[in-house]
């Protein structure tokens, strides 16, 4: 009964140390095969036709580069009132936490009220100017419209919503 106790205490500790250094070198692992992977897809003739967005796209606050490819689709189209809804994010790896940095109005919503909060904290200073509303629902198709003016509006958020 000694020599199980033992082992499960010995096999406790084991994987409370080793499987951080194993989480690590799997999220390296990956990261690597990623880059690898688009570079060459970035390589085939087909993604380096003139027009194609892929060689624009990097990350700072997005999960797939999507930060790179809206700032040059904007660049291509322009725009007229700097103003973003993102419905399902995430507080910490989203789609327009790059727009909002760089002066764009805003409006996050997600059906997670952990998600919420987290955001609501991050983006606390922009939340204060006016700058953002974040709120917490779950999107219908009855619902989206009064979801969009309200959080536009009655968040205090001053923009012009393009139709």
């Amino acid at each position: 009964m000694k020599l199980i106790r033992k082992l499960q205490v010995f096999f406790r500790k084991a994987e409370h140390l080793l499987l951080p250094a194993l989480e690590y070198k799997t999220q390296l692992s990956v990261a690597v095969l990623t880059d690898l992977l688009k570079l060459q897809l970035l390589s085939n003739p087909k993604y380096a036709a003139p027009g194609r967005l892929e060689p624009y796209g990097f990350s700072v606050y997005s999960q797939n580069d999507e930060d790179g490819i809206i700032q040059e689709i904007f660049k291509r189209i322009g725009t007229t009132s700097k103003t973003f809804v993102e419905f399902g994010f995430d507080a910490l790896q989203n789609n327009t936490a790059y727009l909002l940095m760089q002066g764009w109005n805003g409006l996050l919503i997600d059906g997670s009220s952990k998600i919420v909060d987290t955001a609501k904290t991050i983006f606390q200073k922009a939340i204060d100017r006016k700058q953002l509303s974040v709120v917490q629902a779950f999107i219908t198709k009855d619902n989206i419209n009064s979801l969009i003016s309200g959080g536009l509006y009655g968040g205090g958020v001053q923009w012009k919503l393009i139709c």
